[in-house]
């Protein structure tokens, strides 16, 4: 890993798109040699092992630069020891987010399906009684996953089944539900 100080802030080399040394620009610096970055500025990293406790400080700074050795170094630090009462709201905190999260989602998902439930009884692919029909049996699981009860939203489209909303319909929100519970609950 290699970083190198601009503007008093350290930055890594991966962080580059391209880099501008004595009037010319340079891409792809990954295939760079190493005496070529060296000549740029651009220094070794090191992360020493840590010990169980500790951590290393965030983001690496420009007075972490050991200029003995030629090299940033991370600093090493402990790791907060949190009271019960703290793990405690920080658990809330974190669980608070994910419901936030999956509520927001919720309220993207559920746009999208509506979207394409009047762009089909637009297009006449559905008439307005199908329309109706599909949004009022559907009623349950958008509640759900608005909500951001994901799980209990797949609960409820399983009870109403496919004959009241059509194959089509039902598989591709299963599809769509049982994806998303796979990716955003542990």
């Amino acid at each position: 890993m290699k970083a190198i100080i601009i503007n008093s802030q350290v930055k890594f080399l991966e962080e580059f798109d391209f880099f501008q040394f004595e009037g010319n620009t340079f891409f792809n610096l990954k295939n760079i040699n190493e005496e070529t970055l060296y000549k740029w500025g651009f220094r070794n990293v090191v992360k020493q092992t840590l010990a169980e406790g500790k951590k290393y400080k965030e983001p690496l700074a420009p007075e972490v630069f050991n200029t003995e050795k030629d090299e940033f170094i991370y600093q090493i630090i402990d790791i907060p020891v949190l009271t019960p009462e703290e793990l405690v709201q920080q658990k809330l905190q974190i669980e608070t987010k994910k419901y936030i999260q999956r509520q927001q989602d919720g309220v993207e998902a559920y746009a999208l399906i509506s979207a394409e439930f009047r762009l089909a009884k637009l297009s006449g692919q559905i008439n307005s009684a199908t329309h109706t029909t599909i949004e009022e049996n559907l009623r349950p699981v958008r509640d759900e996953v608005l909500a951001g009860q994901w799980i209990t939203a797949l609960e409820k489209l399983s009870a109403i089944g496919i004959l009241s909303i059509g194959e089509a319909v039902y598989s591709k929100l299963h599809t769509q539900i049982e994806t998303y519970i796979a990716e955003n609950y542990e």
